[in-house]
């Protein structure tokens, strides 16, 4: 089971900050570096719940949310440090996203579970203006692509529909003007930049 611990640089302390017992995700950073938004199953031993912590303090963890079942994990958090992108993998083909608020733990589900049609989302990071999030997604495609789902409108553009291969990674550079994505092309790993 994992754990979550601090690594003091200067003096080599290392503190434990989850319980020591249960399975615990690695997390995402805030912005602001100051918390951890990570997910746990310590509630009932199989359903990973959301939880906040500051890593200087400890005492600080906090259940954000309560959730069902095993594929919860946080992906990013918005510019603003106030909303949580949120994964629910249900499978390997059917995963959805939510986003969570940082103050309430409300949650809303931004990709449609109503229609027949199962899809993937994984890999996601707010745009720098927080109007929207970078996804890799299968839907519509036999391949895994990267796209930008707008928060106002829920709709998403496709970025990658010049690569017919599946996208298996990426990451926005710093300022949000770059991003390096990661495609598996016949076997091979190969690296474009848009």
């Amino acid at each position: 089971n994992y754990q979550i611990y601090r690594f003091d640089v200067a003096s080599g302390t290392i503190t434990l900050l989850t319980d020591g017992k249960s399975r615990n995700s690695p997390g995402v950073w805030s912005r602001r570096g100051d918390r951890i938004a990570y997910s746990s199953n310590r509630r009932t031993g199989k359903d990973l719940d959301l939880y906040l912590i500051d890593p200087l303090d400890p005492q600080s963890n906090r259940l954000l949310a309560e959730l069902q079942g095993a594929g919860w994990s946080a992906m990013d958090w918005s510019p603003d440090d106030k909303k949580i992108l949120v994964r629910e993998a249900i499978s390997v083909t059917e995963c959805y996203l939510w986003l969570f608020d940082v103050a309430t733990g409300e949650k809303t589900l931004l990709t449609p579970k109503e229609d027949s049609e199962k899809r993937f989302y994984s890999s996601g990071y707010f745009r720098n203006d927080g109007k929207g999030v970078y996804v890799i997604t299968d839907h519509d495609s036999e391949f895994r692509r990267l796209a930008f789902f707008d928060l106002s409108t829920r709709q998403s553009k496709i970025l990658t529909e010049h690569i017919d291969w599946d996208v298996q990674e990426f990451e926005p550079s710093p300022n949000g003007k770059v991003l390096a994505i990661v495609t598996n092309e016949g076997g091979m790993t190969v690296l474009h930049l848009l």
